[in-house]
């Protein structure tokens, strides 16, 4: 480090101690301060191997020559690859540092998540947006303890294993397999994927310690290390990652010139911070949509419900479930089946119920298909009754055409009174629920066996 300055290397948290040393001699020099001041208060430390130990960070020169010994008091502590500050394990900085602790912390939050799903789900299941604060309270505290650090830092796997955990989450509350789309999973029920929450408490950290002055450690190490990082030096550093963040999300101005020190960041650092990567995850997750196809054509076309309490149907109506599967492709119509049995060519996925050249698409199978006729006028009939009374334009235009807004979207309950949107939404889901089981009739003959999705030879 250039410039230095007499200091303390010392990080203090109620009971846990972190003694900082450039060198061997001087970390047994403040070894026996610290036991000098033991024998004065009369109290002793705890040298277990685990409780007390010493870790040489640095380059490979750092480890010549004889194995050195430190002693603290009469005990000899143990020389180890790691230790464990406020529940974190450290390591010298390399790519892989943070792999044990992840590893350690990952599968905890995946049996939490496990847990806190059979509990939310089954005949009386709560809210989804209970569940969701659920998880947020007891699953996403385990997978982000120190995330602005660590799981910055660490392999991509670890950052999609916590990805996982979240969508698998949101799968089961919602009773989808599991092959149902991430990113339609997070937009309807309103979760903030871990890539972009990691990055804001990187980013945020960052501004934490732009603010802190010359005199912490933490802030002397850190303009150290960003000096370092400008001479094209420290490569596995904290900051060379802070830095890269920032140039992704439009904010290297906030890092300053080579031959400047950091500024610190401005007061509204915190919303600068989750605009820029918010508006940057948003635009990446419109693109995988966008490239999903058929399979998200409805999504696409209705968007995530808005209506509050709307998804909460699907676990207590089979029409309502059904919609949901629907709505991201997870239904097995002839254009998802088609697909999954190599009919690539959109005129082989036609629909076996009409016998019409339509592909039998989501869209068909609610507003189109004649084979549904009789159950989707009965349907519409009711909605106009239950609705008489209210002027609602585009309701009386939905229903007229049959749309597709209708039955698989809920933006026309909006303007609704409660209790009258209550009752149109159960018409739909009942419309859903008896047209699927007439068409369950005819599709089982040209399945294998009781599996949906394989296709008989020839069909």
């Amino acid at each position: 480090m250039r410039n230095r300055r007499k200091r303390v290397g010392i990080l203090l948290y109620a009971d846990d101690i972190v003694l900082v040393a450039d060198s061997p001699q001087q970390l047994q020099q403040m070894l026996d301060c610290a036991s000098c001041y033991a024998s004065q208060w009369q109290f002793r430390y705890n040298t277990k191997p685990g409780k007390s130990d010493v870790v040489i960070c640095g380059t490979p020169e750092h480890y010549a020559g004889p194995q050195r010994q430190f002693r603290l008091g009469d005990d000899e502590l143990t020389v180890s690859p790691l230790y464990k500050y406020l529940g974190v394990e450290f390591s010298n900085p390399t790519p892989g540092m943070w792999n044990h602790y992840l590893g350690r912390s990952i599968p905890k939050a995946e049996r939490a998540a496990q847990t806190l799903l059979y509990s939310v789900t089954g005949r009386s299941p709560l809210q989804l947006s209970t569940a969701v604060h659920l998880f947020n309270t007891l699953v996403r505290p385990r997978m982000e303890y120190a995330d602005s650090i660590c799981a910055a830092m660490s392999a991509d796997h670890h950052l999609r294993d916590m990805e996982s955990i979240q969508l698998n989450f949101g799968r089961g509350i919602l009773r989808l397999q599991q092959q149902a789309p991430g990113e339609y999973v997070r937009r309807e029920l309103r979760m903030v994927s871990m890539r972009e929450r990691v990055m804001s408490a990187v980013l945020r950290f960052y501004g934490r310690l732009t603010l802190m002055p010359q005199s912490r450690l933490a802030g002397y190490i850190f303009r150290e290390q960003c000096a370092a990082v400008k001479e094209g030096e420290a490569k596995n550093s904290w900051c060379r990652f802070a830095r890269d963040t920032l140039e992704e999300y439009g904010l290297l101005a906030h890092w300053g010139d080579k031959d400047k020190p950091v500024p610190p960041v401005p007061m509204d650092w915190r919303g600068v911070v989750q605009a820029a990567v918010h508006t940057e995850e948003e635009k990446r997750a419109d693109a995988v949509l966008a490239n999903m196809g058929s399979s998200m054509e409805v999504f696409n076309k209705l968007g995530a419900s808005r209506k509050k309490g709307w998804l909460d149907y699907a676990g207590k109506h089979p029409g309502a479930l059904l919609r949901t599967k629907l709505r991201c492709g997870q239904a097995p119509l002839m254009l998802a089946v088609g697909h999954r049995n190599h009919l690539y060519a959109r005129e082989d996925r036609t629909c076996r119920m009409c016998r019409t050249a339509a592909v039998e698409s989501p869209e068909h199978f609610v507003s189109e298909c004649a084979f549904y006729r009789g159950e989707r006028e009965e349907c519409c009939r009711r909605i106009t009754e239950v609705v008489a009374g209210h002027n609602n334009p585009q309701l009386t235009q939905a229903i007229r055409n049959k749309e597709m807004a209708l039955f698989l979207g809920d933006s026309l309950l909006l303007r609704l009174p409660q209790d009258i949107a209550r009752q149109v939404d159960a018409t739909v889901c009942n419309f859903l629920k008896v047209a699927w089981r007439k068409r369950k009739g005819v599709w089982k003959e040209l399945c294998v066996g009781k599996d949906e999705w394989r296709l008989k030879d020839g069909i």
